[in-house]
């Protein structure tokens, strides 16, 4: 028995110690690897700046769900880092000009403009822009048309074909595994139930939808047609006509400039920067270039906090990606009591979620703002639902011309599970109550007309909630907020002439105006929350790697159809009410 003990007591030492050589060359690869990941790129003379674009573009850096296992990741710069990146380069002596290849931009229209913008004011100062891709899709397409030349591969197409929002519906599939909706809305145009008790959008949706994809629309084609010189009926003749899927006609109608291969791209890039045909081109990738860890920041002066709410609202701390309610009240507690921060600037790019999460927000927000300090919003490609709820409270709120905004209504959705027990399963359920609410809203069993009254009236009453919320920040009357509230969808120029923002502006013009509600002139910013290094990722996904690999598997197989499994995701994991955008929108951005 002393032997078997003494066996065993050598095994369990020789494993913790197998593990604790394991842990620190693990460590300490990932600190090597985080030390290699925060290097700056030395750039020499004559370079080009490449932008592809072709991963997804978070608000804050590294703000993306990632499940790779990568031991080496890339840093993914924020939107802000991009622009500032192009402004930096602008002035670069070293830099020439920008080289485009952004064939499948994964952002939003409201993402890619505000690149597109920035693409615009770096022509100013004489540098040259090139774009090539085989293939443009809209959103490559939108920015490329910014460049000096816009060229593309012989067999190339240029997907250039107007917007359109993709609704899922389940209904069909829920009834033939015998699962049925009860559901609760609040709000004519509040469609997000719409996928569990319809087959198709209803016309209240297919209008506030047509309304501003219009809008939207209508923004794209002024901006293309200011740079390609083609008129924008011309522009909305190609899109109907799907002329850029055949390359000639792209060519002849004005699309794009040059057919011809990257090689021989190249060779006129060459000749553009003063290279001999044989030099290699010094291309500088984008996070090489700007690491805003290793930039140079302004400590000087007042403190104005940036806070980012980037994501879906949910109870609870969150992950990446999220906005969780835990993680974001804290967070504001702090700001509140830091005597440094002077003003906050909350960027809201979020299609909303947990009503009850969103109320928690709003609590600390007006906390906030009792405290004396100015609260401005700054809405990105979202601030709807639950991205309203929490802006509302806000001194002064701007949108850019094509946020998606408003939706202010709620919704409930209770799964039953009956029939699917019953018949598909064979499964019976019984019960004794001491009170026709003892068992609680369960969906094992009908649910009461007792029960429905009561969930449609706490609908009612949470939709009453948010009115008020918005009434007392917007300083409108209440019926004047439901006349633009019921659940509808409006893009920023819109939401601007009904009253639900102050003002039209990016980022910058935020800060400004937190810097002028503050009194303050000189002042530099702080954001916050912290981004997540990459190495933190790894460091998860190896501590959670079934989660990982889930995630992994699941991209890998459902592919483009990965962000319509997402969203059913996201909506049955929401707990209890929800305010939440009810669509997703396509159109190659």
């Amino acid at each position: 028995m002393r032997q078997f003990f003494k066996f065993l007591f050598a095994s369990c030492l020789g494993t913790f110690i197998a593990l604790f050589v394991i842990f620190f060359i693990v460590v300490g690869s990932i600190g090597a690897l985080a030390s290699k990941a925060d290097q700056a790129t030395p750039v020499s003379a004559n370079s080009v700046l490449h932008l592809k674009l072709n991963q997804a573009i978070p608000e804050l850096m590294d703000n993306i769900e990632t499940a790779s296992f990568e031991l080496d990741p890339e840093r993914t710069l924020g939107l802000h880092d991009i622009i500032k990146a192009i402004e930096k380069a602008k002035d670069d002596d070293k830099i020439k000009g920008i080289f485009l290849e952004p064939e499948m931009p994964m952002a939003s229209f409201t993402t890619m403009r505000t690149i597109r913008e920035a693409l615009v004011d770096f022509r100013t100062s004489g540098k040259f822009i090139y774009a090539y891709a085989p293939y443009y899709a809209q959103g490559g397409y939108y920015l490329s048309s910014v460049a000096d030349k816009v060229t593309l591969a012989p067999l190339g197409v240029v997907d250039w074909r107007g917007f359109s929002a993709q609704y899922p519906f389940f209904k069909d599939v829920l009834d033939r595994i015998g699962v049925d909706y009860e559901v609760f809305f609040a709000g004519r145009y509040k469609s997000a139930s719409e996928p569990y008790r319809r087959n198709s959008m209803s016309e209240p949706s297919k209008d506030q939808t047509r309304a501003f994809l219009g809008e939207m629309y209508r923004l794209m084609l002024e901006d293309v047609s200011e740079t390609r010189g083609l008129s924008t009926a011309a522009l909305d003749r190609l899109a109907a006509t799907y002329a850029g899927i055949d390359p000639d006609d792209a060519l002849s109608t004005g699309l794009v400039d040059q057919i011809i291969y990257r090689e021989e791209l190249l060779d006129q890039l060459r000749g553009q920067i003063g290279l001999e045909s044989n030099e290699d081109i010094n291309f500088v990738k984008l996070g090489g270039y700007y690491n805003p860890l290793l930039e140079d920041v302004n400590h000087g002066g007042e403190k104005i906090a940036l806070l980012m709410a980037e994501g879906v609202i949910v109870d609870g701390k969150g992950q990446v990606a999220q906005v969780g309610d835990k993680t974001y009240v804290k967070l504001i507690e702090e700001l509140k009591n830091d005597e440094s921060v002077k003003a906050v600037v909350l960027r809201v790019n979020s299609p909303g979620g947990s009503a009850m999460a969103s109320d928690h927000i709003w609590q600390a927000l007006m906390d906030l703002k009792a405290s004396g300090k100015p609260l401005v919003v700054s809405m990105g490609a979202v601030a709807a639902s639950g991205g309203y709820y929490i802006a509302a409270p806000a001194d002064h709120i701007l949108a850019e011309p094509s946020t998606i905004t408003g939706s202010i209504g709620v919704v409930s959705a209770i799964p039953q599970f009956q029939e699917l027990l019953k018949q598909k399963i064979g499964v019976h359920f019984d019960s004794v109550k001491t009170g026709p609410f003892a068992a609680g809203i369960n969906p094992a069993f009908d649910m009461s007309e007792g029960e429905k009254a009561l969930l449609r009236a706490r609908t009612q009453k949470m939709y009453e909630t948010f009115l008020s919320r918005v009434s007392t920040g917007r300083e409108m009357l209440v019926s004047e907020v439901d006349s633009v509230a019921q659940g509808r969808v409006w893009v920023g120029t819109t939401a601007k002439e009904i009253g639900l923002v102050d003002e039209l502006g990016n980022l910058d013009a935020a800060i400004t105006k937190a810097a002028e509600l503050a009194s303050l002139e000189d002042y530099h910013t702080t954001t916050y929350p912290t981004p997540q290094h990459p190495w933190e990722r790894l460091a998860n996904e190896l501590l959670n790697p079934q989660d990982a690999l889930q995630k992994m598997a699941l991209k890998e197989q459902l592919g483009s159809f990965y962000p319509y499994y997402n969203y059913l995701k996201e909506m049955s994991d929401g707990q209890g009410m929800q305010m939440r955008l009810p669509f997703m929108m396509d159109g190659g951005f």
